[in-house]
């Protein structure tokens, strides 16, 4: 029932649409639909679990409310309205470089800035938590393994996955990709991450077809589902080391394990994707803020940020002070106004 409504929802979203904007990634609706298709896969809520929390860690109220935010495709009220980033970028048509505007759901942050490297964060929390995952699964991870194309460039996948990682034995090299939306098809919004982009598939799997190894790409999408094909993936893994850790064990047994693995692993990585976005976007966003005070009032005036930081320490302090007793009140009062001068 649930699914029927998402699909004539979807399906009357698109319909407004107009035909020649139907691959625009800016259109209201096209981020609708992308984040409506996303919002059915099962572990896109994981979140909103407290028992999937404690497999990575608890969220503060403030990413607790802006993860709702972005699973509704609704404005984050905490970004004012034309706040500009630091980071460097051209444009594409004048080739002059020129501010970028920050969008009020957090996409620049997360996806495409360039300063305090926050898509990084985004992609090093995948990365670790599927390490541990691929580990669980009775493999060894080599991190960043040096490879050679054959014009002598060096590839450098992510991790180099051997042991248990396929049925015939043979080595994964696998590279992590996150997205917050379909470039071209808001109804799969990994599916620009799957192609080849630029070469850069047909590169490493050159290199792996060389040399006897599997090349995946270990795509994750805005709410942190894993596609389909690492799924499996990860299935078969997880039901061949409970065969391996128990030779008597039965298929359907074996399924069983490999299936709640599979749910706990799919879930920690969802959950530690969304903790890690929640964080870059709050703690991007007060810096950026932090500047634009900086700029504006002057670093150290009373309107600036820094002045109100300062403050707040002191405050700490005084109360530390009045609770043991040695509080001068000369020593705080005469800065401001020389009261006590």
């Amino acid at each position: 029932m649930i699914e029927k409504r998402y699909d004539t929802l979807i399906s009357q979203l698109y319909e407004k649409i107009p035909i020649n904007d139907r691959n625009n990634n800016k259109n209201f609706f096209f981020q609708q639909i992308a984040c409506l298709t996303a919002n059915k896969n099962e572990t896109s809520g994981a979140f909103l679990n407290s028992t999937s929390q404690s497999f990575y860690n608890k969220f503060s109220d403030k990413e607790f409310s802006t993860l709702l935010c972005l699973r509704y495709n609704l404005d984050l009220d905490f970004i004012p309205t034309n706040l500009n980033c630091t980071c460097k970028r051209k444009n594409k048509i004048t080739g002059q470089i020129q501010p970028k505007v920050i969008d009020k759901k957090g996409f620049h942050i997360c996806n495409a800035c360039n300063s305090d490297g926050c898509p990084t964060m985004i992609h090093d929390a995948i990365q670790n938590v599927a390490a541990l995952a691929f580990k669980s699964g009775g493999c060894h991870v080599v991190n960043q393994p040096v490879m050679e194309d054959l014009d002598g460039k060096r590839l450098v996948p992510d991790h180099m996955i051997t042991g248990n990682g396929t049925h015939d034995g043979r080595s994964i090299m696998i590279d992590y990709r996150h997205t917050d939306s379909g470039q071209t098809d808001p109804f799969d919004s990994t599916s620009h991450l799957i192609k080849d982009i630029d070469g850069k598939n047909a590169q490493y799997k050159a290199v792996s077809n060389r040399n006897g190894h599997l090349f995946v790409a270990f795509v994750v999408d805005r709410f942190g589902t894993v596609i389909q094909s690492v799924q499996d993936l990860m299935f078969q893994m997880f039901k061949r080391n409970a065969r391996n850790n128990c030779n008597e064990i039965s298929d359907a047994e074996a399924n069983i394990t490999a299936s709640r693995k599979l749910r706990f692993w799919l879930r920690r990585i969802a959950c530690a994707m969304a903790k890690t976005k929640a964080m870059c976007i709050i703690n991007r966003t007060d810096k950026l803020i932090r500047i634009q005070h900086e700029k504006k009032h002057g670093k150290g005036s009373k309107n600036s940020s820094s002045y109100f930081d300062n403050k707040m320490i002191e405050e700490e302090e005084m109360e530390k002070q009045v609770n043991d007793g040695t509080f001068d009140e000369c020593a705080y009062v005469k800065d401001d106004d020389d009261l006590c001068a």
